[in-house]
């Protein structure tokens, strides 16, 4: 049976739908001659009334209550699906969603609280946009998050936005019942895009630098030196773990470095963990939690495994590389004693030393040597390093980007020496000459094809922007 008023009872509009869906209910029960089962309070009874005014009332109320089931979205039909009475049904209906709240704050909350029950993050942006919320504030789930809380959870950076825009600067400090703030689940989560567009909140909203306060609390009153910043850096979870304990856990990394390697990953979440410490004051780095732990120890035991990963990639790709590298250097050591044409037996000099080509044929012998030779002795650096913690930062990173950077240099230069010994040797075979050149090229594109984006990633790793607080 389809519901015979316009518009059903619908949970998401419940406060604000009630009245128009059982004005047009109560006429059409009224019309069916069903409304008397709904309002009296006394039902029939076999021995008072008779066997046959029973049958006729239970008839109109088992009609009554299909009539107002099937009126009802079907989360609210299933919450009256067991009650054996209309009226029972009429009155659960009413006493829950008819005139507890009625517009304004209430039905906002209840529209929100739908959405972010529902995961409809397009509808609830659109909701975004065409309100000025009221009710971001209130807690919405039985964990005591915010709308914010939910939002940076599930990682939706556009409406933490859109929510920062409209909440005061006050609301950020807001925890959820574990003691977690928004910026402090977006620093546990390592979103640097969501916690910077919470930290330009307090910056538009005239908030004091939090370096600023770290390096100077005597100049603020006694006690009130915390206040500006407030909670969010300064308090701790349930389990007392400060905001620098946050982001030196490894849970959801994954955000600093999605998929990448382990070394560039360990460098990410190394950086993420300095660029909090460079904001927090001093005396937090030896503040400890519950576990009776400092938060760099909680980066070292969380980040053990990630280390030994970046150092098994670390050598492994060092390993693989040195043999490319010392193959070059061998080749362009042995051509010098090897030279296109050979020696003059009387003077012991090249054969086609005054040969233009002949000194270019040198000077790239000379560059691919000296560069191959430069990347074994870099990869060599990056076999011998202790693989401490911080030589994922900086260190590590440099040597390898210029051991590639050697190497990848040291590949077209010996193809080059060799396309100029071919053109000294073969005068005027222009047709045989030039499709062994182009051939040569094709091992320089492979190699760079397979090894430019790593040298790529570690460059903008390393040499990048990282300040998570940087204006954008």
């Amino acid at each position: 049976m389809k519901s015979v008023v316009p518009d059903v009872l619908k949970k998401e509009w419940s406060i604000c739908n009630y009245k128009d869906w059982s004005i047009p209910m109560k006429t059409y029960l009224i019309a069916q001659d069903l409304w008397d089962t709904i309002e009296s309070s006394i039902q029939p009874s076999m021995q008072e009334d008779g066997e046959v005014i029973v049958k006729a009332w239970t008839k109109k109320n088992l009609m009554a209550l299909q009539v107002i089931q099937n009126s009802c979205e079907l989360d609210i039909s299933n919450e009256i699906r067991d009650i054996p009475l209309a009226k029972t049904a009429w009155d659960t209906l009413k006493e829950k969603y008819g005139g507890q709240y009625i517009y304004g704050f209430n039905m906002i909350y209840w529209r929100l609280k739908f959405l972010l029950d529902r995961g409809d993050w397009d509808e609830l942006n659109r909701h975004l946009i065409s309100n000025n919320m009221a009710a971001l504030n209130a807690k919405v789930n039985d964990l005591g998050q915010t709308p914010l809380h939910i939002a940076v959870t599930k990682g939706h950076v556009h409406i933490v936005e859109r929510l920062v825009e409209l909440i005061s600067e006050d609301d950020l400090e807001i925890q959820d019942d574990s003691g977690m703030t928004a910026m402090s689940l977006a620093t546990a989560m390592g979103d640097s895009q969501m916690l910077h567009c919470m930290h330009q909140k307090n910056k538009k909203n005239g908030h004091i630098p939090l370096y600023a306060l770290a390096c100077r609390p005597s100049a603020f009153p006694s006690g009130r030196w915390l206040v500006f910043w407030k909670k969010w850096i300064y308090a701790s979870d349930d389990s007392g773990n400060t905001i620098l304990h946050m982001a030196a856990t490894v849970d959801s990394s994954t955000q600093h470095a999605p998929n990448t390697n382990a070394a560039l990953h360990m460098q990410r979440e190394l950086q993420w963990f300095k660029e909090i410490e460079k904001i927090t004051p001093p005396w937090m780095r030896d503040a400890v939690n519950y576990e009776n732990m400092k938060p760099k120890e909680i980066f070292t035991r969380d980040h053990k495994e990630m280390l030994n990963e970046g150092e098994k990639w670390m050598k492994q790709t060092a390993t693989s590389c040195t043999v490319v590298g010392a193959l070059i250097v061998t080749i362009m050591f042995a051509v010098v004693f090897a030279v296109p044409g050979g020696y003059n037996q009387v003077t012991g000099l090249p054969m086609f030393s005054k040969d233009k080509l002949f000194m270019l044929f040198i000077i790239f012998d000379a560059l691919s040597l000296f560069s191959s030779t430069t990347s074994v002795l870099m990869f060599l650096g990056i076999f011998t390093s202790r693989y401490a913690e911080e030589d994922f930062l900086k260190s590590l990173p440099q040597k390898m980007i210029i051991a590639l950077s050697s190497l990848f240099f040291s590949i077209p230069t010996m193809m080059m020496a060799f396309c100029i010994a071919l053109l000294i040797m073969l005068p005027g075979q222009s047709r045989l000459v030039i499709p062994i050149i182009c051939l040569a090229s094709l091992p320089v594109d492979l190699f760079v094809c397979m090894q430019f984006p790593l040298l790529v990633d570690m460059i903008k790793s390393t040499y990048g922007p990282s300040n998570i607080f940087a204006v954008k």
